[in-house]
């Protein structure tokens, strides 16, 4: 399903929150080209789920009359119960029926931190990780400067083959001042991957260091990975 073409857009839109927009409606095709039957099947059920929304931008925007007819198909639950309904999907592996979930949160809510960030974790589980990296840079774009939000940007990038933005994004998680513990185990975990980023460019001192960073925060490196870098070290830097 990753980097299939959702429909021709109808120009224009109006700016809802920030970085969402009103769009007109799109349509999907019945089936693919080349898929079997239950492909055809899964394909329709994914796009039936985020019907109403459009990452073409690399943001998520909202179609309009699609949104309107979800909205208005029948009784909607409160704001707070449709993301603890999505949340709850996502714990029990229904994963379509969670992006479905986070989808009508998002239509409900364009700007909200929690529901484009359930939005993105939900898509990274069925690969399609431009869409959940445009639902994070929305949040991100709302306003939203926690580490877990920066931290997961970063992490769906590097899983993307984006490396060179991933480092760039690691980097601002490594510069918040963490106000938990949760926020504490981000910072270390960006160190820890900053680690294993400046190993795989040849910068083992650096790479020595991020990891020092991260066992400050309680978060340690692979001893393998750790071996080896002091090993290139006393190496003089040289594999």
């Amino acid at each position: 399903m990753k980097k299939l073409v959702l429909g021709a857009l109808a120009a224009g839109g109006i700016l809802v929150g920030a970085g969402c927009a009103v769009l007109e409606p799109q349509t999907f095709a019945e089936g693919q080209p080349g898929l079997n039957p239950i492909e055809n099947y899964k394909e329709k059920r994914f796009h039936e789920a985020i019907q109403g929304l459009d990452f073409q931008s690399g943001r998520v925007r909202v179609v309009s009359k699609d949104a309107a007819k979800i909205l208005s198909s029948g009784p909607l639950p409160t704001f707070e119960d449709q993301l603890a309904e999505a949340g709850r999907l996502l714990e029990d592996n229904a994963y379509v029926e969670a992006i479905g979930a986070y989808r009508t949160a998002v239509l409900m809510q364009p700007a909200s931190r929690e529901a484009l960030v359930g939005l993105a974790k939900s898509l990274r589980t069925e690969g399609e990780l431009d869409k959940g990296i445009a639902a994070l840079r929305s949040a991100l774009d709302a306003g939203a400067r926690d580490a877990e939000t920066k931290f997961l940007l970063a992490e769906f990038l590097w899983q993307n083959d984006q490396w060179r933005e991933a480092r760039q994004v690691l980097r601002q998680v490594t510069t918040i001042s963490p106000s938990s513990e949760e926020e504490a185990r981000y910072v270390g975990e960006a160190w820890r991957m900053l680690a294993s980023a400046y190993w795989y460019t040849d910068e083992p001192q650096q790479a020595l260091e991020a990891a020092n960073k991260a066992a400050e925060y309680g978060v340690e490196t692979p001893p393998q990975l750790l071996e080896l870098i002091r090993e290139r070290i006393q190496k003089g830097g040289i594999r």
